[in-house]
């Protein structure tokens, strides 16, 4: 069985993934907010939702702006520069956007809730 990382080792992912793709520098109290937040969610996850969270913020800023796409965006000039992007990221929006993606990820995969934690492998729940 390969069971799901514990709080602990889930905290640490964060630190690490948030620090390695220059998101945030996390407490660690928030470091356990967020661990805490993604109690069903697999180091991939973490990792995935870091690399990626920088061209989420910029794409988020574009269609605050009224752009449907990034393609739309750039079609019509615009741009969001780095700068502003880094801006707009801090605890608080990091957590949203979690919270967002996870409810969205939730949804897709036809869940209500939050799911518990389990183990993968055989026997798994």
């Amino acid at each position: 069985f390969i069971g799901y990382p514990d709080a602990e080792q889930r905290k640490r992912m964060w630190k690490h993934f948030s620090n390695e793709y220059n998101v945030l520098k996390l407490s660690d109290s928030q470091a356990q907010a967020l661990a805490d937040i993604t109690p069903a969610e697999q180091g991939a996850f973490i990792e995935e939702f870091a690399r990626n969270y920088t061209r989420a913020r910029r794409n988020a800023i574009l269609r605050e702006r009224g752009f449907i796409t990034l393609v739309d965006a750039l079609k019509k000039g615009a741009n969001v520069k780095e700068a502003e992007v880094t801006k707009s990221i801090n605890f608080d929006t990091f957590c949203a956007d979690l919270e967002a993606s996870l409810k969205a990820k939730y949804q897709r995969n036809g869940v209500e809730t939050e799911p518990e934690q389990s183990t993968i492998g055989f026997g798994s729940k």
